[in-house]
């Protein structure tokens, strides 16, 4: 069951990632944490994998570290990892406007993609391919392998041209997918900023407790 807590907001968090493209922010830049829990864990900006990777192999496969501007903290009591937990837990809440709020960057990202060097790359390709072809047949050359090699060129300019129209948006389109996607990010930034706040009210009553461990990050000074 425990581990059940930590997969699905993992899941919440790589959408939110896909989302955070239009600038919005994950609360605040300098602080973060990850929640450890056996063979998974729930990444909130806590630092790098290696890091994770030294703090599994030091403290074990159940707890909670916090980042704090330059300080980071190391929390292994239970009480306080499983209400890091529910904090954590509660990014499912917002998993219908993290997937609007991705939904809408991947279509915007994808309208204004610009092919322009790639499709007049193929057709000087497809020139030469042609040229080829035509010198071969005049001097009763083989020009199976060309008329391959121009199929190839043809198939990949067809298909550019086909994700062109399909993500093609109109003006009402974009403004939509873009009110959508501001609507979606202030929703989902109400919560992510209620969750900072009251993980930073647990990591206060753990200093209170003497059950945050203050660390130095593995490779730092």
């Amino acid at each position: 069951m425990r581990r059940q807590l930590l997969v699905v907001p993992a899941v919440s968090l790589m959408l939110l990632s896909a989302g955070m493209a239009s600038g919005a922010t994950l609360g605040s830049e300098d602080f973060g944490w990850t929640i450890v829990s056996g063979k998974t864990q729930c990444n909130m900006d806590y630092s790098s994998p290696q890091a994770i990777r030294e703090l599994r192999h030091r403290y074990g496969d159940r707890f909670l570290a916090i980042r704090d501007g330059d300080a980071r903290y190391l929390i292994t009591d239970e009480a306080l990892v499983r209400r890091g937990e529910e904090i954590t837990n509660q990014i499912k809440e917002y998993q219908p406007d993290i997937g609007d709020m991705a939904q809408a960057e991947a279509k915007l990202s994808l309208s204004e993609q610009n092919h322009e060097r790639k499709k007049a790359a193929l057709k000087e390709r497809r020139k030469e391919i042609l040229a080829q072809i035509e010198a071969n047949e005049r001097r009763g050359r083989p020009t199976e392998y060309l008329e391959q090699e121009l199929f190839q060129a043809t198939t990949e300019l067809q298909a550019i041209r086909g994700l062109e129209q399909n993500t093609r948006l109109s003006s009402e389109e974009k403004n939509r997918l873009e009110r959508q996607r501001e609507r979606a990010s202030a929703r989902v930034k109400v919560g992510t900023d209620k969750m900072e706040r009251e993980m930073r009210e647990l990591l206060e009553t753990a200093k209170s407790r003497e059950k945050a461990e203050l660390l130095t990050e593995p490779g730092r000074e």
